[in-house]
């Protein structure tokens, strides 16, 4: 992969963090701000869960220390998470169970990405994914949100943030 493509994932991975929070605020507003939490944590927990299981499953060598590098522990420790998941979110819509997948795609893809651009590079291009993402969401008013028009003033806004973005991408 080149730099570029490294820096349209950690943009792919903001607008994923736009949608995560858009999806906990109407949670709260339907719960309460931290049981939405818990059920994202959650999700979270249950994500890497299953991550690091099917990396044991594929045969990739877990650093964790024992019993945590075996795959049963972790299959064990993945269904439990989902299960967990599925109760607290029970009195929601079941799509909010998948908020904390998008914190695990952001932690994973971090991982990835942060020893080949560098931290800058990661987080300004991952900025300018939530951004960019929150202009539609907010514009849509997802999940019955109110909605906020999209605005000359905050597409320049956006677009400052593109230009520094490009600036650390360029200069490091």
């Amino acid at each position: 992969m080149t730099e570029w493509a490294y820096l349209a994932l950690a943009f792919a991975l903001g607008t994923g963090t736009a949608v995560q929070l858009q999806m906990i605020a109407a949670m709260g507003q339907a719960l309460n701000p931290q049981s939405a939490a818990w059920i994202s944590a959650n999700g979270s927990y249950a994500g890497v869960a299953v991550a690091l299981g099917f990396a044991l499953i594929v045969g990739e060598v877990s650093r964790l220390p024992t019993p945590l590098d075996e795959t049963a522990v972790m299959a064990v420790a993945a269904i439990l998470g989902i299960v967990l998941l599925f109760r607290l979110a029970r009195s929601v819509p079941l799509y909010f169970a998948g908020t904390g997948m998008f914190a695990t795609a952001g932690l994973i893809g971090s991982a990835f990405l942060v020893p080949r651009i560098g931290v800058a590079v990661v987080f300004a291009a991952f900025t300018l994914g939530t951004l960019s993402a929150t202009l539609i969401v907010d514009h849509i008013g997802a999940f019955d949100s109110e909605r906020r028009r999209v605005t000359t003033e905050r597409v320049v806004g956006v677009g400052f943030v593109a230009a520094g973005t490009i600036l650390m991408r360029t200069a490091g």
